[in-house]
């Protein structure tokens, strides 16, 4: 059976008939139902839930005093039911820095059409803004790395190595998102693998690493790494090693 399928059967037989939801529909309290998660990505395996987002007012959260997840056993599936505001998915729209949370996701259930639209906004991105997120993704490298060098003669190596996987996580997200993907650092992993196993087992090396010159010098390949990728995708060569001149209204988060 197909998981949306699946998820209003659920809806129809369990979840309606379940006082808090039905007090929540029948005071026009609910905007969406969400299919979300690996399900919703067409991306799962045995270890997967059935993750649903339930989108409602904060104050309808506090109002109902509601819990933040519900769990239900269907089918033998796991069904997981987040509580999420209708704030934050107006929010969203602007901050793609969450892109994860929306894109992929499934609208189920639909009770507010004008939350819909918002829904829409929120889970997608344009040329411009993956532009803007590769950018800003190459300016925090550049600090972070300028940063790892200060420490190195301070002799702070755990802090060279959390602002090195930092660098890491800006490298995958970059490489991630001209390939379309966005997703949470919990799925990162995978989808990296699947995609680019060279880089996947390169960075798998590097973890093993604990020699602070090395890290170092890892850091260096990785940014060479990042300067090609970013070389690819229609950035000059000029405003890359320019970075810390250029308009600041470029970087996300001057503006989100």
């Amino acid at each position: 059976m197909h998981p949306s399928i699946l998820v209003k059967k659920f809806i129809k037989t369990i979840l309606e008939k379940e006082p808090w939801f039905f007090e929540l529909v029948s005071s026009n309290n609910v905007d969406l139902i969400l299919l979300a998660g690996s399900v919703a990505r067409r991306h799962y395996d045995k270890c997967s839930d059935l993750d649903l987002f339930l989108i409602c007012n904060r104050k309808v959260q506090k109002d109902y005093a509601l819990s933040p997840m519900y769990e239900y056993d269907f089918n033998g599936l796991n069904i997981e039911i987040s509580l999420v505001s209708t704030e934050k998915l107006i929010n969203d729209t602007e901050n793609k820095e969450n892109l994860y949370w929306w894109h992929k996701c499934v609208p189920i259930k639909i009770y507010n059409r004008a939350l819909s639209k918002v829904f829409k906004q929120a889970s997608f991105i344009t040329k411009r803004e993956i532009r803007d997120r590769l950018w800003t993704n190459w300016v925090l490298f550049q600090i972070y790395s300028e940063s790892i060098l200060k420490l190195k003669a301070r002799n702070e190596t755990l802090s060279i190595r959390l602002l090195l996987n930092q660098n890491i996580s800006l490298m995958i997200d970059s490489f991630l998102s001209v390939n379309d993907v966005f997703v949470s650092h919990k799925w990162q992993g995978m989808y990296l693998r699947d995609r680019n196993i060279k880089l996947y087992e390169e960075i798998i090396k590097m973890t093993r690493i604990t020699n602070t010159h090395q890290l170092i010098d890892y850091n260096d390949k990785l940014g060479k790494e990042l300067f090609d990728l970013l070389k690819d995708n229609g950035f000059e060569e000029a405003e890359l090693l320019n970075w810390a001149h250029c308009n600041l209204d470029r970087l996300t988060f001057q503006y989100k």
